[in-house]
C-alpha cells in the first residue's frame, strides 16, 4: 500500500485502498476480536446465524473453483467471500460483547456516508471538469484523439460515483446509509428547542442532498430500490386506514413517474439487456446445479446463451443471488438467498413488533424504520447491480443488517436448546471461528 501512496500518504487513510487488502484485515481483525474478548455468552442467535450464512457464504463460494477456466479470478472471489463472512463474523462477536458498539458503529457508518457525499459533490462541480482539462492538455502534447468510443460517452455522461468505481454501484450505497443519516439527524433535532424547527433544519438538508446526488448517478435501478423500500416498509407499518390508502394510491403514481424518467433519460434498452444477463445467469445454474459455470466463465458463457443481438460483455448477471447461483451451482444461489433475504425478513419482523406495542420510543422507532428502509433499498438494488462484488457497499449493507438484527425485542427462536443437545459449547464456537479465520 505505501509503495501506491508514497506521494500521498493521506491516501492511505481516506483514499481508495486496493481491494485486495479487505480479506486480510478483516480476519485479521476478527483474530484480535476473539483473541480479546472472552466467554460471554451470545445473546441473541439471529446476528450468529447471519454471520454464519456468509461463513457458508465463503466455503460455497469454493465449488466456482471446480469449472473455472480463469483461477487467478476464482481465488480472488472466494477470497472476498472469506473477507465478508470474517467482516461479519467480528461485528457479531462485538455487538454481543459490547452491545454499546452498535451507536458508534452507527456513527461510523454515518460519517462513512458524509465522506462520500463530499466526495460526490466534489466530483460534481470540479472533478468532471478537471478531467476534461486534464484529457484536452494530453490530447495537445500527444497530438492524438484520447476521448473517443465508450470512453467520450462516459465522460459525457457526467454520472457522480465518488469513491466507488462504478455510479450504480454508488446509487446503491447511498440508498441503504441516507434514510439512516436522515433519521438520525430528525432524532437529533427532537433534543433541541422548538423540536420540530430543529428537525426540519437539521434532516431536510440531508434528504435533499441524498436526493441530488442519487439523480447524479443516473442510476434507474437505485430510484428503484429506494422507492421499492419506502414502499415495502410502509406496507408493514401500523398507520390509520386513511393513510394506508393514500400509501397505496401513491405507488402507482410513483410508478409513472419512473416510467416517465427512465423513458426521458436513457430508456429501457439496457434493462432489456439486464434481464438478458438473469436469463442467461439461471440457464447455466441450470445447465451445472451442482458447481456452476465456474468463477469468471459468466463472461464467457454469455457470449453464447444470451437472446438479444448487442455487443454486451458482462462479468456478472448484475445479480447478487444470480451471480452466486450461475457461477457457483444451486447451493450458491441458495446461501446466497438467505444471506441477502434474513435481514430483510427480521427487520419488518421487529418492526411489524415494535407497531404493536403499547408503549412506544419513537426516537427508536424512527432509527429502526430507517434501517429497514435501507436495507431493503440494498437488496433490492443489490439484485439488480454489482453492489456484492463492492468490499465498500457490501461491508456497509452487514454493518446496517447486523445493527437491526441485534435489537432486543427480536426473539424468534432460542438456539440455545439445540447447541445443548447436540453438546456445543462457548469454546467449540471460539475453535470453530479461530479455524475460519486462519482460513480467511
Amino acid at each position: 500500500i505505501s509503495g501506491i501512496y508514497w506521494a500521498d500518504p493521506i491516501g492511505l487513510v481516506i483514499g481508495a485502498w486496493p481491494i485486495h487488502t479487505f480479506f486480510v484485515f478483516a480476519a485479521f481483525a476478527l483474530g484480535l476480536t476473539l483473541l480479546f474478548t472472552r466467554g460471554v455468552p451470545f445473546r441473541n442467535h439471529i446476528i450468529r446465524l447471519y454471520a454464519i450464512l456468509w461463513a457458508i457464504l465463503g466455503a460455497v463460494s469454493l465449488l466456482g473453483f471446480i469449472n473455472a477456466s480463469t483461477w487467478d479470478f476464482a481465488a480472488h472471489i472466494s477470497l472476498y467471500c472469506f473477507g465478508a463472512g470474517a467482516y461479519a463474523m467480528n461485528l457479531c462477536l462485538l455487538l454481543e460483547r459490547r452491545p454499546e458498539f452498535s451507536r458508534m458503529l452507527l456513527w461510523a457508518v454515518i460519517a462513512g456516508g458524509l465522506c462520500s457525499a463530499w466526495s460526490g459533490l466534489n466530483q460534481y462541480f470540479t472533478g468532471f471538469e478537471n478531467t476534461r482539462d486534464f484529457i484536452y492538455q494530453q490530447e495537445i502534447k500527444s497530438g492524438e484523439k484520447i476521448v473517443t468510443g465508450q470512453f467520450a460517452t462516459r465522460l459525457s455522461e457526467s454520472r457522480v460515483s465518488a469513491d466507488f468505481t462504478i455510479c450504480n454501484t454508488y446509487a446503491g450505497y447511498l440508498a441503504a446509509v441516507f434514510p439512516v443519516i436522515i433519521a438520525m439527524f430528525w432524532t437529533l433535532g427532537g433534543k433541541v428547542t422548538p423540536p420540530l424547527l430543529s428537525r426540519i433544519i437539521l434532516s431536510v438538508p440531508f434528504a435533499a442532498l441524498f436526493l441530488f446526488l442519487l439523480k447524479e448517478t443516473g442510476s434507474r435501478g437505485g430510484i428503484l430500490a429506494i422507492g421499492a423500500g419506502l414502499i415495502i416498509v410502509a406496507l408493514v407499518l401500523k398507520m390509520p386506514k386513511k393513510l394506508r390508502i393514500m400509501s397505496l394510491a401513491a405507488i402507482p403514481i410513483m410508478i409513472a413517474a419512473f416510467i416517465t424518467m427512465v423513458k426521458m433519460g436513457r430508456g429501457f434498452k439496457s434493462m432489456e439487456f439486464r434481464f438478458d444477463y438473469f436469463d442467461s445467469a439461471v440457464r447455466m445454474m441450470f445447465r451445472e446445479p451442482l458447481t456452476g459455470v465456474g468463477w469468471g466463465d459468466f463472461f464467457h458463457e454469455y457470449t453464447w446463451t444470451k437472446h438479444l443481438v448487442n455487443t454486451e460483455s458482462p462479468h456478472s448477471p448484475h445479480n447478487f443471488i444470480l451471480s452466486l447461483g450461475s457461477q457457483c451451482g444451486v447451493p450458491g444461489f441458495i446461501i446466497a438467498s438467505a444471506v441477502i433475504l434474513l435481514p430483510v425478513a427480521a427487520g419488518l419482523f421487529i418492526l411489524y413488533r415494535i407497531f404493536r406495542q403499547e408503549k412506544k420510543d419513537f426516537e427508536d422507532i424512527a432509527l429502526k424504520t430507517a434501517l429497514n428502509i435501507g436495507i431493503v433499498s440494498w437488496t433490492v438494488d443489490s439484485l439488480l447491480e454489482i453492489n456484492f462484488e463492492t468490499p465498500g457497499s457490501t461491508c456497509t449493507a452487514i454493518a446496517l443488517s447486523l445493527m437491526l438484527m441485534s435489537s432486543p425485542e427480536f426473539r424468534v427462536f432460542n438456539i440455545r436448546r439445540i447447541e445443548d443437545s447436540c453438546g456445543i459449547t462457548a469454546k467449540h464456537w471460539r475453535i470453530g471461528w479461530l479455524i475460519f479465520t486462519a482460513v480467511s
